[in-house]
């Protein structure tokens, strides 16, 4: 959610079908907070000429997380997502959250695969923004930054399906001007089993939550073969890059 987006009252919410019938696969992206006008249209020009019907909801509005969630499993119901012979998810950080929460109460029967943005930087943004500034974040995005802070990762058991993680090494704007606050919560840890999350696989990117959006060209056909086949290719990077993640180029002491 894009604090000049939401002022000017703009929606992404995409819908791309292919006309496969019924030999189609749906495509769900969940995105989370931040993603910029250039990454909406990143996420259509690159998903959108997939082999999967698209489905990328703008369910994000003020509100609490129990808000976010209901959204999301009301735009699921409507576009009828149990149809398809099978379902991908790919899902940001805070997206992560939501769709689980979703899944949890409501399973998705035909749900194949699902792999998680995930980040040990941006992921502190939660407890770090809604410790300085709950005021200021309640106006822009309501509740649901503090209701993040204070819910556990809602784990995610899907017997059948696939389990991926993507996970961030840098760190984006926003993060660089609440480096201090965000280092006193300690070292990062980017092994991904740190996520709590049960997974199959796990790649390392070195983009921020920024780029994770508008550069989804570099590590989309990754996430693609983890669809197809339900791992990631095996030339993509499965250890931390070693620099550190406010200063690239920089030995960090991890």
């Amino acid at each position: 959610m894009d604090l000049i987006d939401r002022l000017f009252g703009l929606d992404h919410s995409y819908v791309r079908l292919t006309g496969a019938g019924d030999d189609a696969e749906a495509l769900l992206i969940v995105t989370g907070l931040g993603i910029p006008g250039s990454g909406w249209r990143a996420l259509r020009r690159f998903f959108g000429e997939s082999d999967y019907d698209l489905f990328l909801p703008d369910y994000l509005r003020p509100g609490t997380l129990a808000d976010a969630t209901g959204k999301l499993q009301a735009f699921i119901d409507r576009e009828q997502l149990e149809r398809y012979r099978a379902v991908h998810i790919y899902a940001n950080i805070l997206g992560s959250w939501v769709v689980n929460l979703c899944l949890s109460e409501r399973p998705l029967a035909n749900l194949r695969s699902i792999v998680y943005n995930r980040s040990p930087i941006q992921e502190r943004a939660f407890v770090v923004v809604d410790g300085l500034l709950p005021r200021i974040s309640r106006i822009i995005v309501g509740r649901v930054i503090g209701d993040v802070a204070r819910t556990p990762y809602p784990v995610l058991t899907a017997p059948g399906a696939r389990v991926g993680l993507i996970i961030e090494n840098r760190a984006n704007l926003m993060m660089q001007l609440l480096r201090r606050p965000t280092l006193r919560m300690g070292p990062f840890d980017f092994d991904p089993d740190s996520f709590g999350q049960p997974h199959d696989d796990a790649i390392q990117v070195p983009l921020d939550h920024t780029k994770i959006y508008t550069r989804v060209d570099t590590f989309g056909p990754a996430l693609l073969h983890f669809f197809r086949e339900g791992v990631f290719p095996a030339d993509a990077r499965r250890t931390p890059y070693p620099e550190d993640p406010f200063r690239p180029g920089r030995s960090a002491g991890r």
